[in-house]
């Protein structure tokens, strides 16, 4: 947690904000007389070192550590990142901390609802991970097709009641 709150108040600073701005348009970094190089550097030891932090973590909480543990890791932190905006919304740094956990408790929250009820076959978990975040990618594309469809149906209604 406290991780988390220090990262979002180090993207918040003149650093932060220029990694951050590296990410988005490299070019325009480096016409604002800033190296992206040292900023790419920068972002990556930061990520290692969380990365670092979160394997510590976990290796002590479960009082052992495997070279394998982490396998999958990154997909599952994507589909929460993308479930998380899909719901939160995408804004401000601290909107997307608070997408970052929205996402995480959804996840698991489906991840142990298919565990609990077996609809699913164990061997099917990752199979039932992409549907969801599948479903998390293409709930805006569904959402403006539905408004759409909704629009196009009233506008119909409308040319009836009027003949």
């Amino acid at each position: 947690m406290l991780a988390g709150v220090l990262l979002v108040a180090f993207l918040g600073t003149r650093l932060g904000l220029s990694i951050r701005a590296t990410g988005d348009n490299r070019d325009m970094v480096r016409s604002s007389s800033i190296n992206p190089n040292f900023t790419i550097t920068i972002g990556l030891c930061v990520a290692n070192a969380l990365t670092g932090l979160s394997g510590a973590v976990v290796g002590q909480a479960q009082k052992t550590a495997d070279i394998n543990s982490g396998t999958g890791i990154v997909v599952i932190g994507l589909a929460c990142l993308i479930i998380g905006e899909t719901i939160v919304g995408r804004g401000a740094m601290f909107r997307g901390a608070i997408a970052v956990v929205a996402g995480s408790i959804l996840y698991r929250l489906v991840y142990a609802l298919v565990l609990y009820t077996k609809v699913v076959p164990v061997d099917c978990l990752k199979l039932v991970t992409a549907l969801v975040v599948a479903l998390a990618i293409a709930a805006p594309s569904i959402r403006q097709w539905w408004a759409f469809q909704t629009r196009k149906r009233r506008a119909l209604a409308g040319r009836k009641g009027e003949k």
